[in-house]
C-alpha cells in the first residue's frame, strides 16, 4: 500500500520534562505523528499503535498508515517530523525528519497506472469504434445504409436510360423519324416516285419543268441534312 511507512526508532524516558536514559525493554502503547516542523506541536497526521514492543536501548518499530493510511501528497519533498509518545507512561523518541520517498515514488506509480489505464480505455474505446467501423462497412456491403442510396439511384439511371431505349425513349423517336424518311410514305419513295416521273417522260411530250429539277435537288440537300444530325443525334 502507498500508505506504509516502516520505523525503526529508539524511546527514551522522560522524567519531570527532561529526557532521559533510553526506555526500558517492554510493551508500549504509542501514538506516532508527522508535523511539518521539528517544535510543532500540531500534528499533520496521527495514529496508535497498541502493545508496541520495546528491545534493550528503547528500540522498536512500526509500519505507518496501518491504523490511518497517511494522506496522499502529505510528503512534498520537505521533511516531515516523526515524534513517537508514550500513551499514560513518560517515555518519547526524540523527532526524526522523514523525507517519505517511499511514499512518493508510489504515489508517483499510482499515477502512471492511472494513466496507462486511461490510455489502455482510450485504446479500448478506439476498438470498440474499429469494430463500429467494420461493422457500418459490413451493412453497407450488404446493401444497407449508404450503399443502399447508391443502389437506389444507380436503378433510378437506369430505368431513365430504359425509358430512353424504349418505346417513348429518344432512340425510338428517332427510328420514328427514320421511318418517315424511308418509310412507304416517306420523303424518300416520294423522290423516287417523281424521279420516275422526270425519267417517263417520253419524245414530244412537254420538257421537264426546271423548277422541278430545281425543287428535287433542294429536296434532297434536306434530306441529307437531315440524316447527318439524325447521326449526331439531333432531331428534324
Amino acid at each position: 500500500m502507498a500508505s506504509l511507512i516502516e520505523f525503526h526508532g529508539r524511546l527514551l524516558r522522560v522524567e519531570a520534562g527532561t529526557v532521559g536514559p533510553s526506555a526500558d525493554p517492554g510493551r508500549y502503547d504509542l501514538r506516532i505523528s508527522l508535523h511539518s516542523l521539528r517544535d510543532d506541536d500540531t500534528p499533520l497526521w496521527a495514529e496508535d499503535h497498541a502493545s508496541v514492543p520495546v528491545s534493550a536501548g528503547g528500540y522498536f518499530g512500526v509500519v505507518l498508515g496501518e491504523q490511518r493510511p497517511v494522506p496522499a501528497g502529505l510528503f512534498d519533498g520537505t521533511p516531515r517530523w516523526l515524534a513517537a509518545v508514550g500513551l499514560g507512561v513518560g517515555v518519547q523518541s526524540v523527532r526524526v525528519p522523514l523525507l517519505g520517498h517511499a511514499i512518493r515514488v508510489y504515489e508517483q506509480l499510482e499515477d502512471l497506472t492511472a494513466r496507462v489505464a486511461a490510455f489502455e480505455s482510450a485504446l479500448d474505446l478506439g476498438q470498440r469504434r474499429v469494430v463500429n467501423v467494420n461493422r457500418r462497412l459490413r451493412k453497407l456491403e450488404h446493401g444497407k445504409g449508404a450503399l443502399l442510396v447508391v443502389k437506389n439511384q444507380f436503378r433510378t439511371v437506369e430505368t431513365r436510360l430504359a425509358r430512353l431505349d424504349g418505346e417513348e425513349g429518344r432512340v425510338a423517336h428517332l427510328e420514328d423519324e427514320l421511318d418517315e424518311v424511308i418509310g412507304a410514305d416517306g420523303d424518300i419513295i416520294d423522290i423516287i416516285e417523281r424521279l420516275e416521273r422526270i425519267e417517263g417522260v417520253r419524245p414530244g411530250q412537254a420538257s421537264v419543268d426546271p423548277k422541278m429539277i430545281g425543287d428535287l435537288t433542294r429536296r434532297l440537300d434536306e434530306l441529307g441534312e437531315r440524316v447527318k444530325a439524325l447521326a449526331r443525334g439531333g432531331k428534324k
